[in-house]
């Protein structure tokens, strides 16, 4: 039986923020953008031993686990940088398999399936509002870190549905190496009432291997330097792959309306406001363009970091739901300079 919960509005509107990539549409990328504070901060410890359950074990390819997610274009690609896993952990009649990861050297796919062991379907109007109660994906790495998740119910009439973690990290790689999942409690939300109910009560933890191949590029031979409502920023490195992206920088000083903003700035609780110096500072528009003349607004899928002492910053992210080949891709606007993309 569904056990109802209710939630106070603050405690709803923070489910909504939760909730909102999963909103996304899972195939095409969307070409608004997102503000920054709405992406999932947090900061990754230093993995332990944990125990794992048994469970079958995906014995396909990197790109049959991720086709859910990324659709079947670029096979070729997620086959050639991605890794299947397969570790699996059981509980309460569900499954939970790690099927595949693929990343660069700062960003991280990883795709789960729910496995139901009774053979019936999973019976959701709409797995995008879907959730955990609790979810963790723990690197060997210490620093910030951004990220999402959501479900994809890639065939409503079997017993399976996909969830897929993305992470970004701040400061610093991501280590090859072993890294812990840890989820607990299925619950959906109901955007009408604000009310989530709980699908399944249950724990399962999953150790799996952070190795894939790393191809992104650097464009970057110099410096360039980008004028920003913070003031002049020096970008000292963008970097892109099909996977995601990364821009990266510095400013001598800020502008005198920021300089003043830095000055009096309290840390707000909650959610970062929608004009502060450390959202200014990160505020740097990169535009992807393909060959076919579509562009990407990158800032849709940035979330960051931003460091008042030294005035640097980082803007990174996975693409939400694609992958592109860098053949395809004509160029990367930063600010007003254009970088030209050479695949390597």
């Amino acid at each position: 039986m569904l056990s109802k919960l209710h939630f106070s509005e603050e405690q709803k509107e923070n489910m909504v923020d939760r909730l909102m990539r999963a909103q996304l549409e899972p195939v095409q990328p969307k070409k608004r953008r997102r503000p920054i504070g709405r992406t999932v901060a947090a900061i990754a410890a230093v993995a332990a031993v944990m125990s794992m359950g048994a469970g079958a074990v995906y014995s396909g390819l990197a790109s049959d686990a991720f086709s859910a997610i990324f659709g079947t274009e670029q096979t070729e690609i997620i086959d050639k940088i991605g890794k299947p896993l397969g570790v699996s952990d059981t509980d309460a009649g569900i499954t939970v398999t790690a099927d595949a990861i693929l990343g660069d050297e700062h960003n991280l796919n990883v795709v789960f399936t729910l496995t139901k062991d009774d053979g019936s379907s999973w019976d959701v109007t709409d797995a995008k509002l879907l959730s955990f109660g609790e979810a963790t994906v723990r690197l060997n790495h210490l620093g910030g870190s951004h990220g999402g998740a959501w479900f994809v119910d890639e065939d409503p009439n079997d017993n399976q549905i996909q969830y897929v973690e993305q992470i970004t990290v701040d400061d610093g790689s991501i280590p090859m190496g072993s890294a812990k999942a840890s989820m607990s409690d299925l619950t959906v939300y109901d955007s009408q009432t604000g009310d989530v109910q709980q699908v399944i009560e249950g724990s399962w933890n999953l150790r799996f291997d952070v190795q894939y191949e790393d191809s992104s590029v650097e464009l970057l031979t110099d410096s360039v330097q980008v004028v920003t409502d913070a003031g002049t920023a020096t970008v000292t490195e963008v970097r892109l792959s099909p996977v995601g992206f990364r821009v990266s920088g510095y400013y001598e000083a800020f502008n005198a309306e920021t300089q003043q903003m830095a000055d009096n700035y309290e840390a707000a609780s909650g959610r970062e406001p929608d004009d502060s110096p450390f959202r200014r500072m990160r505020d740097v528009p990169v535009v992807m363009t393909l060959k076919s003349g579509e562009t990407v607004d990158l800032g849709t899928y940035a979330g960051g970091s931003a460091n008042m002492s030294d005035r640097s910053f980082t803007l990174s992210g996975c693409y939400e739901s694609a992958i592109y080949n860098l053949d395809d891709v004509e160029s990367v606007t930063v600010g007003d300079v254009t970088l030209p993309v050479t695949a390597q």
